[in-house]
């Protein structure tokens, strides 16, 4: 929203004017003033054009219903784990290194380790190098909770997709951790990927395997 607003594109200057009141008295069209439209009005734009009165009540929203879609506990408890990492390191968003972090973390040891060990990986070495290559932001307090990012969202929606994909009634841990692989060029992937873990490779060794848990 925020490029094509800084586009100029026609359809999106539109919702603007139609959502955020200081705009009433803007030309419709040039002039620059869309140029300058920051990511919070952007989201906001947004939210309203959804139906929702703020960002974080769609967000909150949406998560609640990805949590009806059938997620094992544990995966629930990855989610709120990675978020509260997010907020440790001042971060606004809950990206995948976040993910990684609260899978190989220690309260999820007795779920994520085996898991890990069985594919010759110490939750340690994982630990340390999602830890590395996850940034800390500048987020205030005032700015509320710590929102999911497209790449957390595209490693719970893969994650999903690999439980259908295996017949499974609910997704487990397995099917999050291959969700954490699926995207090359996620830092999840990256920090696994020197681990000496894709994907395919991944997969292979856990096709038919399912957590109990």
């Amino acid at each position: 929203m925020q490029r094509a607003c800084r586009t100029g594109q026609v359809s999106a200057i539109r919702l603007l004017r139609a959502h955020l009141p200081r705009l009433a008295g803007r030309p419709r069209d040039g002039h620059g003033w869309h140029t300058g439209i920051t990511v919070q009005e952007a989201q906001f734009t947004l939210a309203r054009d959804y139906g929702f009165e703020s960002w974080p009540r769609m967000m909150a929203f949406v998560e609640q219903q990805a949590a009806q879609l059938g997620f094992a506990e544990s995966i629930k408890r990855i989610l709120e784990l990675a978020r509260a990492e997010a907020r440790r390191r001042d971060e606004r968003r809950v990206g995948s290194g976040h993910l990684l972090l609260a899978l190989a973390g220690e309260e999820m040891r007795p779920v994520a380790g085996p898991l890990l060990e069985g594919l010759s990986v110490a939750p340690e070495e994982v630990l340390r190098g999602a830890g590395d290559s996850v940034s800390t932001g500048s987020l205030q307090a005032s700015e509320g909770e710590s929102m999911f990012g497209p790449a957390a969202r595209k490693v719970v929606q893969s994650a999903a997709a690999e439980a259908r994909g295996s017949g499974a009634g609910i997704a487990q841990c397995e099917h999050f951790f291959l969700g954490l692989l699926k995207d090359p060029d996620a830092v999840a992937a990256r920090v696994l990927g020197s681990k000496g873990l894709s994907y395919e490779s991944a997969k292979k060794q856990l096709t038919g395997r399912a957590s109990p848990r």
